[in-house]
């Protein structure tokens, strides 16, 4: 969870940086859920799950953005993961 934090945190500190040929605009989310599921399949043991991200998009049509949410997939040993990130870029049309 240190490391989402940290990442949120440097995304949040970029759109600061001034960006004088492109305007942007920035969104984030946060999503309480009683499971997630990807594909039926419960991604953390059907336990609740907290998940939030944080998107910028140019007014050239570029976007990127970072998407986290804990995970449970009731695995022994120490790989075991309890955080999934996704990370997205892209270039949109009009």
């Amino acid at each position: 969870m240190h490391t989402f934090k940290k990442l949120l945190s440097v995304a949040i500190l970029a759109t600061a940086i001034p960006i004088t040929t492109q305007a942007y605009e920035t969104s984030g989310n946060i999503t309480l859920a009683t499971d997630y599921k990807f594909r039926g399949i419960s991604q953390n043991a059907t336990s609740p799950a907290v998940s939030g991200g944080f998107d910028i998009a140019f007014d050239n049509g570029f976007y990127a953005g970072i998407w986290g949410s804990n995970v449970d997939f009731e695995l022994t040993g120490s790989s075991n993961p309890s955080m999934e990130l996704d990370y997205y870029a892209g270039l949109g049309g009009n």
